[in-house]
């Protein structure tokens, strides 16, 4: 319908088919996505979506008033919604992925009722039992709106991230057991929303109460071997941190940093890359000695015990052992 006459090239096929995956194979969204192509190629397409959808909010003249771009569908939809609804919808869109009623009524402090309608409504998914998720697209929107309300944002991002860290707070002692697959999962069904709850906790909260979201991760990204990815997040985080807090932090602060540095040590130590983890053992070791955190020495030390029995310096791990 956009271009009766194109017929994509077998290159174009990987983001064609990416371009339906970030839509939720929504029929309007990819509609609107192929009206580009007479002048952009898929493979641009797909890179602008994946930034943001104001592409969508063009159409050709040809359709329908109310479907002329996906901003104006969602306003017609917005219209029809009563206060309770939009004030429901707006807030939920603070969640990132999937979530639960609980959730949803702590954070938003919207019940089953209004989340039922949202749902017959097309306007929030039921993938499963008790988990709900929005659209993509419906969440862009959704998110627009509580923007033109930055105090309510921000009093729900705090909300949201609070809610995080106390659901993993719960979580927490059972990871290192032996029968912690149950609370693994809650973990990986949470990963997006802790990500996002950390990354507000870093920049807002005291050291002592986003220590959970360190403890809870660096499990997942062990059990489950994503290194790389643990890595990444760590360095981002320790970095923040050292901007916030300087040279000289505090005890608190100190326990927090130097508990991100063993775990980054570990993931080097675990991905084979032994020399890296050094450095980062004796940085972690010298700010243990700052903080308010007893059981942190003996952990790094424990750490180094390994590293070094790892590299064959049998003399140096002795050492590290009797340290503890």
């Amino acid at each position: 319908r956009a271009d009766p006459g194109y017929r994509p090239a077998k290159s174009d096929r990987p983001a064609i088919a990416s371009v339906c995956r970030i839509l939720d194979g929504s029929p309007l969204g990819i509609e609107l996505a192929s009206s580009w192509v007479r002048m952009v190629a898929p493979g641009d397409i797909e890179k602008e979506l994946r930034h943001n959808f104001e592409l969508l909010d063009s159409a050709p003249l040809d359709m329908p008033g109310r479907h002329r771009g996906l901003e104006a569908v969602f306003e017609y939809s917005w219209s029809l919604l009563d206060d309770r609804e939009r004030d429901a919808l707006s807030g939920l869109s603070v969640f990132a992925g999937q979530f639960d009623a609980e959730a949803a009524s702590q954070v938003v402090e919207c019940g089953l009722p209004v989340l039922r309608r949202l749902v017959d409504k097309s306007l929030v998914q039921c993938p499963e039992k008790g988990r709900f998720v929005m659209h993509p697209i419906v969440h862009a929107y959704a998110a627009g709106k509580l923007a033109k309300e930055p105090a309510r944002l921000e009093d729900l991002r705090e909300r949201h991230a609070r809610h995080f860290a106390a659901s993993m707070k719960r979580v927490a002692p059972e990871l290192p057991l032996a029968g912690s697959a149950e609370a693994l999962k809650q973990v990986e069904a949470a990963l997006p929303n802790l990500m996002q709850a950390w990354d507000h906790a870093a920049e807002r909260w005291t050291a002592s109460d986003a220590k959970v979201f360190y403890i809870v991760m660096s499990h997942l990204f062990i059990v489950r071997s994503t290194l790389a990815i643990g890595w990444q997040v760590f360095e981002g985080k320790l970095r923040l941190y050292r901007k916030r807090w300087g040279i000289d932090p505090e005890p608190a602060q100190a326990a927090l940093m130097s508990g991100l540095l063993e775990r980054m040590a570990t993931f080097r130590n675990l991905s084979g890359s032994l020399d890296e983890s050094r450095p980062l053992l004796a940085e972690a070791l010298e700010l243990a000695t700052r903080s308010d955190d007893p059981e942190l020495e003996p952990r790094i030390l424990g750490t180094m015990g390994v590293l070094e029995a790892r590299m064959a310096n049998r003399p140096e791990a002795k050492s590290c052992f009797r340290r503890m």
